[in-house]
């Protein structure tokens, strides 16, 4: 992967609703690849992450725009859907 800087970059949602342990998972694979990103609770989640270690509120997990494609092949190559790993509510 690139480190090149890209001007007026923005991010893109990757993957959104997941829970404590499945973003964990997901910034694990984009980890080994180098591959730059964020979590953003929803609500009040991160304070309840603080207090429990875990929310129920959903986190979503972006990427810079430029590399959004080779982000989705990757967690696409694992086996996960857009809205929901397959086998968890």
């Amino acid at each position: 992967m690139s480190d090149e800087f890209v001007i007026d970059d923005t991010e893109e949602l990757l993957i959104s609703n997941l829970n404590s342990v499945e973003a964990g998972i997901i910034a694990s694979i984009l980890d080994a690849y180098n591959v730059p990103h964020f979590k953003k609770t929803r609500g009040t989640g991160s304070m309840m992450e603080i207090y429990a270690g875990a929310t129920s509120n959903g986190i979503d997990i972006y990427v810079p725009s430029h590399i959004y494609q080779f982000a989705k092949e990757l967690i696409n190559k694992q086996n996960i859907e857009d809205k929901d790993i397959e086998g968890i509510d």
